[in-house]
């Protein structure tokens, strides 16, 4: 029985790590300052149905009327959010937005949200 071995080339693991890292920094070096709904959810490191559960849960909060930094849309509006806020916001309540029990939020909203402490 013989054993096999192999060689793992550093060099190109670490050039491919930085092909990776220099394309994402790309996209996000033109992001706006005012990004909507859609803009938001691909810079975001969750669900677009987690950010649905946290501008209701924490629509207090984030309501730009009351200081905050997401527009809030009428109808035939849509949700625009002040990134450097938004990105601050999402830094201080990361452990309670990935803690937020979807199953639980999508079957009763109104209890959910009642329970919630934000």
């Amino acid at each position: 029985m013989s054993a096999l071995s192999f060689s793992i080339d550093d060099e190109l693991i670490n050039e491919k790590i930085e092909e990776s890292v220099n394309e994402k920094l790309e996209d996000l070096a033109f992001l706006p300052s005012i990004m909507n709904f859609k803009q938001i959810v691909k810079v975001l490191p969750f669900s677009k149905k987690r950010l649905y559960a946290v501008l209701r849960l924490y629509d207090s909060i984030l309501d730009e009327r009351n200081g905050g930094c997401v527009f809030y849309p009428g109808p035939g509006q849509s949700y625009l959010f002040r990134r450097k806020e938004f990105d601050q916001f999402v830094h201080d309540h990361w452990v309670e937005i990935i803690t937020i029990d979807l199953d639980a939020y999508e079957s009763d909203k109104i209890a959910y949200k009642a329970s919630f402490t934000a």
